[in-house]
């Protein structure tokens, strides 16, 4: 079915879920748990929420930091919920689903597993810190993570045989439709570390390649798996959905052009 899914409305969904990903890790996420404990927020940008949380608990600390992940998590629940609604899944709202169940999934269950071997400044290595005994809470967020990469592979699985095709190349259709919403999520990524202010452009930028193509690096796995023939569900092109790519536009724009760029509150 690969012939059957527009390769352009494959970028602009990606667009979409990414934006939202971040969006709402960082404005929703860590901005939501800001007001929630009556801290003071100060600044967004394309990969920070800065913030005045001097005056709050121990816990009301850790929450600040693990919400924006908490945040990716319902995203996963409330498409995989959807998705499994859908009485039709071979559409582009299907499609969407799908991607929104995975990149979730898969950037936050590796942000949250192993965040804490790449900074000690990441939210999940901050996270640990004081918390005893220091090696079950390591446990704990190890095994979180981890299960949100697990659900990935098992989602990614368990729905891409609603967009694949028989008649045509199993490897080429899964790298066009899990290949190439990572190279899109990660050339999203990169163009906001270059928008964004930084003193350091470059450690931006490996940070833009990291939160995206590493952490997504569980999509480009599937493409190698093989499919069953027996299981791939036949349907005819989809249908175009014009709303959801004003939604795409409407929001990539909004990462890109005024979160990016840094919104001071």
């Amino acid at each position: 079915m690969n012939k059957k899914i527009d390769l352009l409305y494959i970028i602009l969904l990606t667009g979409l879920c990414w934006s939202l990903l971040i969006v709402g890790h960082e404005l929703l996420g860590h901005g939501g748990a800001v007001l929630i404990v009556g801290g003071t927020p100060i600044s967004v940008d394309a990969m920070y929420f800065d913030q005045d949380i001097s005056g709050v608990t121990f816990w009301q600390e850790k929450f600040v930091r693990a919400n924006g992940s908490f945040i990716n998590i319902i995203f996963a629940i409330i498409a995989a919920f959807w998705i499994s609604r859908l009485r039709n899944k071979s559409t582009w709202l299907g499609y969407l689903l799908w991607l929104i169940i995975m990149m979730n999934c898969f950037q936050a269950g590796n942000y949250i597993a192993f965040g804490k071997f790449i900074s000690p400044g990441m939210d999940w290595a901050m996270i640990l810190n004081d918390l005893e005994p220091a090696l079950l809470w390591g446990i704990l967020e190890m095994c979180l993570g981890v299960s949100l990469i697990v659900f990935g592979f098992y989602y990614g699985r368990k729905y891409h045989y609603h967009f694949l095709d028989s008649k045509s190349s199993h490897i080429k259709q899964r790298f066009k439709i899990f290949g190439i919403p990572v190279l899109t999520a990660t050339l999203i990524s990169v163009s906001a570390a270059l928008i964004m202010p930084t003193d350091d452009r470059l450690l931006m930028i490996w940070g833009g390649v990291g939160n995206s193509l590493f952490f997504l690096t569980g999509m480009l796995v599937l493409v190698f798996i093989p499919s069953s023939k027996e299981k791939i569900k036949e349907v005819s092109s989809f249908e175009g959905n014009r709303r959801l790519l004003i939604a795409s536009v409407i929001l990539m724009g909004f990462y890109l052009f005024v979160m990016s760029p840094g919104i001071t509150f």
